[in-house]
């Protein structure tokens, strides 16, 4: 049986598989580099800052050190993640209706993006997916399925597409309503919705969607456990 499983993309480099864009200048990279003197306006969020910054030095001198077991070593380290997501904790408690500024942005612009904006591209796309994908290429007994073989690069290559059409909407969106804020936001609450990892959740939550509206319909010839096959292996 053929494996679902396919490499996590990142949100960063989903253009390179395709022709070069002009890279449109990320929300977070607008903001003030942390280095920047006087950025820091809470103990919190400095002392934050340098564990973060020093965490890789600061687990290698915890792991030089000799112990009686290995289970005080995993108990130190235990202990240095709980003070940091303490401190992290504290320091966006501090920052919590900035925070919910930007996140309610960011739905808006999500929702725009996907009932406005992602579904007039979805014929191009699919003839895109198709094309790249070689689907027509796929040998299958039925011709308008996609087989279990040719489902692993289906998903690559819609997955890829999505991306390039959602990060850079959602990038120069958020960047217009961050610039047209009189209020400036601090650089880790910007950073923090600007996470790539926010881009994969939703590359993966309406993908999903669309993988089982294909298979409900009919156009994926692949196993009743699919579902589960995919994630036990993702």
């Amino acid at each position: 049986m053929p494996s679902f499983i396919r490499p996590p993309l990142n949100p960063s480099v989903v253009h390179s598989a395709g022709a070069p864009r002009p890279r449109a200048v990320g929300v977070a990279e607008a903001a003030p580099r942390l280095d920047d003197a006087g950025g820091q306006c809470f103990p919190e969020q400095a002392l934050f800052r340098v564990l973060t910054r020093f965490e890789q030095h600061l687990l290698l001198e915890l792991e030089s050190c000799e112990y009686e077991s290995a289970d005080v070593l995993d108990r130190g380290k235990e202990l240095f993640d709980g003070i940091v997501r303490e401190l992290r904790n504290k320091y966006l408690a501090r920052t919590t209706p900035e925070l919910n500024l930007l996140v309610s942005h960011l739905n808006e612009v999500l929702g725009v993006f996907l009932t406005i904006e992602f579904p007039p591209k979805t014929p191009e796309l699919a003839r895109l997916v198709v094309r790249e994908a070689r689907l027509a290429e796929a040998k299958s007994h039925v011709g308008y399925k996609v087989s279990a073989d040719s489902f692993a690069r289906l998903r690559v290559t819609y997955e890829r597409q999505f991306l390039k059409l959602l990060v850079p909407y959602v990038e120069e969106e958020m960047l217009k309503r961050v610039r047209a804020r009189e209020a400036k936001f601090r650089v880790e609450t910007i950073r923090f919705v600007a996470d790539p990892q926010i881009f994969s959740e939703v590359c993966e939550l309406i993908c999903d969607a669309t993988y089982d509206f294909l298979y409900n319909e009919g156009f994926l010839d692949l196993p009743a456990d699919w579902r589960a096959r995919l994630a036990d292996e993702g």
